[in-house]
């Protein structure tokens, strides 16, 4: 009777652990190749959907990075986090976690050395409850009383912000730990059945869950009798304080200028004065909601200084901005130079974790060339804003008491300039053959982006939602969704648009079919050299600062008709494809002859007759242009008469349009 009993529990507790979250396979090893689970090592990014049917775990050292738009879903599997997993959704693209059909549950565990960083996930269908409310000593009782989160932090570190925890049984499910290691904020909980967040520690301190919204505008539901009152789906320490009053909002957002945007009157800076560069882009803020020293702040500064100083004022106006609005994170979007300024703060080792979305604008991250010239020769390229920062330089330096430009840029010195150099190869050997040198050998160095660019300091980056605007793309010809015949030459329109960039230094790449457009072709493609069917057209625009577009996408359909392949032999003779005279002039011959049979066919369409003769004579037409189109094409595959004179790819497009030509 105890052994029954024995191996009952035994039983259960492993039917209640396929759900918790160390899943029971990993108690047995069924083979010495594959013990059931899959393993990430060393740094792995997901960026395409994923079907988990086997336990995922993370090592110890590894890294995971699951990319924006990503959905991930479980089908009787889970995810054990020993090492980093960093989710990198944004506010338009979150990632999803989500349950299969034939899933009941699933479940994300940190371990003990394990991190979680989570940024705009969509969580639901997650969670296990199975906490009984009667309790006595028996051991099948005991055993039932588990819990599990979507999210079971067991020991590791955890920190969410902008995610929705929605429809799951149990959201996020902390063990007793060390509580500043988890942080959730700005963040959703909405119809979860037992609960938001269940502690099951008893520390004495709360949980950081400051910020979020609880599915109404009074914060937490929580039933009260007489005086004793509880949190419906809050259980133990957690700090809900500063709640959100409704479901949706937005950070207050900071314009960091660039360089040379921002000036000084009457001993207070302003954003650009004179040529008013961000006035545009305050007005689209303001027009969308936003209040001018509410949620919308400028941040002009010495431009002349080093980023790093700058930097420090920028921790300085973020501190001010949070405690203004009692809020925790900023948003920031900052042009040119501004962006760098910004990324010397988030990368910064007294950096705060206040910072959710960082937006830059043509910004240099990798330096620009025009740099050098102004820092190493006082070579200036004559566009307005050149010519207006060289006449400013210039009365400054006289002013200052300096020899000259130059003198001034190296000696106050004008540090800015020279954490704009170039940290790549920019400079060409006119003594040999204008190859270019090496970077950094005789270059100027630029130690400040050489370590904004380290691995160790972008990694950081990772923690904050970072979008470089690229070009704008938007294709004119060939048209979308549109059918073309394959004898005509379709010429290549489209605009590339940049808020900083010129048009003619943007580099922009077409491809057809995934293959790259010859540059020689002068922007047309002859759809007599593609084979019938859809194509795709695709272009990807690349601005001066390495800011790239994601690939603008059309496609079109190819199609054929006698008319179009006569044409094309023609074409196909002119432009020495097919190599004689003669085999074009069969050629054609033998299609006008098909052709006038199919044109009697036509007609005899349109012929009132007898419902029966007319059928009967129409099939045998078919059958007899049929029969000299199945002659023709065994001609031109079998090399008779011509083949050995006709390009290959040509034969078999003949061939192709031949098969597919309609009657």
């Amino acid at each position: 009777m105890k052994k029954t009993k024995k191996i009952l529990v035994v039983f259960l507790l492993a039917s209640i652990l396929n759900l918790a979250p160390i899943s029971p396979f990993k108690l047995f090893v069924f083979s010495e190749e594959d013990d059931g689970f899959d393993y990430i090592t060393g740094t792995v990014e997901w960026t395409q959907d994923k079907k988990i049917t086997r336990p995922v775990v993370v090592e110890g050292g590894a890294t995971l990075i699951i990319k924006k738009g990503v959905t991930i879903t479980f089908d009787k599997a889970d995810m054990q986090i020993m090492g980093n997993m960093v989710v990198s959704g944004t506010v338009k693209n979150p990632v999803i976690f989500k349950k299969s059909e034939n899933s009941n549950t699933y479940s994300i565990t940190v371990y003990e050395s394990g991190k979680l960083t989570m940024r705009n996930a969509d969580v639901s269908g997650s969670g296990m409850n199975a906490y009984m409310l009667k309790k006595d000593n028996s051991i099948i009782n005991n055993a039932l009383a588990y819990l599990t989160g979507g999210v079971n932090i067991s020991g590791g570190w955890l920190n969410v912000e902008g995610s929705n925890f929605h429809d799951n049984e149990v959201a996020i499910s902390i063990n007793n730990q060390n509580l500043n290691r988890i942080k959730v904020n700005r963040s959703k909980f909405s119809n979860n059945n037992s609960f938001d967040v269940y502690y099951g520690g008893n520390s004495g301190s709360a949980l950081n869950f400051q910020y979020n919204w609880w599915g109404n505008s009074n914060g937490p539901s929580k039933t009260c009798y007489q005086d004793d009152c509880y949190y419906e789906k809050l259980e133990r320490e957690i700090n809900f304080s500063n709640w959100l009053k409704s479901e949706n909002f937005h950070d207050p957002v900071i314009l960091i200028p660039g360089i040379l945007g921002s000036q000084k009157k009457d001993g207070k800076w302003s954003m650009d004065l004179v040529l008013h560069t961000y006035d545009n882009l305050y007005s689209e803020f303001t027009n969308n909601g936003y209040t001018p020293d509410v949620d919308l702040f400028e941040f002009p500064y010495e431009w002349r200084d080093s980023n790093i100083e700058n930097a420090k004022l920028l921790e300085n106006k973020i501190q001010e901005i949070k405690e203004k609005n009692n809020w925790p994170k900023v948003d920031i979007v900052a042009h040119s130079m501004g962006g760098l300024l910004a990324r010397e703060y988030v990368e910064s080792d007294y950096y705060a974790d206040d910072v959710d979305q960082l937006v830059t604008l043509g910004t240099p991250n990798n330096g620009a060339p025009e740099a050098y010239l102004k820092w190493d020769g006082d070579g200036w390229f004559w566009g307005l804003n050149d010519v207006y920062t060289k006449h400013i330089l210039g009365q400054e330096a006289d002013e200052s008491g300096y020899a000259d430009t130059f003198d001034y840029i190296h000696q106050r010195p004008i540090s800015s300039i020279q954490e704009l150099l170039p940290v790549y190869d920019y400079l060409q050997d006119v003594e040999n053959n204008n190859q270019y040198k090496i970077y950094p050998k005789d270059y100027p160095t630029n130690n400040f982006l050489e370590n904004l660019n380290s691995a160790s300091e972008k990694e950081k980056l990772n923690n904050i939602e970072f979008d470089k605007i690229p070009p704008t793309v938007i294709i004119a010809s060939p048209q979308d969704n549109q059918t073309y015949k394959n004898n005509q030459i379709l010429e290549i329109k489209y605009t590339v648009s940049d808020e900083t960039t010129s048009s003619d230094k943007i580099k922009t790449e077409l491809f057809l079919d995934d293959q790259v457009i010859d540059a020689n072709n002068n922007n047309k493609i002859d759809l007599s050299l593609e084979h019938l069917g859809t194509h795709t057209f695709s272009i990807i625009a690349e601005d001066e600062v390495g800011n790239k577009s994601e690939e603008t996408k059309i496609s079109f359909e190819s199609k054929t008709d006698i008319d179009a392949i006569i044409n094309n032999v023609n074409h196909y003779f002119n432009l020495n494809l097919i190599t004689k005279k003669s085999a074009k002039q069969l050629l054609t011959a033998r299609l006008n002859a098909i052709k006038i049979k199919i044109n009697l066919l036509k007609i005899f369409q349109n012929k009132w007759m007898s419902k029966f003769a007319k059928e009967r004579i129409m099939e045998n037409m078919k059958k007899e242009i049929n029969k000299e189109i199945e002659k023709l094409i065994s001609d031109i595959e079998n090399k008779n008469n011509f083949r050995e004179n006709i390009d290959g790819k040509v034969g078999d497009i003949l061939v192709e349009g031949l098969k597919n030509s309609e009657l």
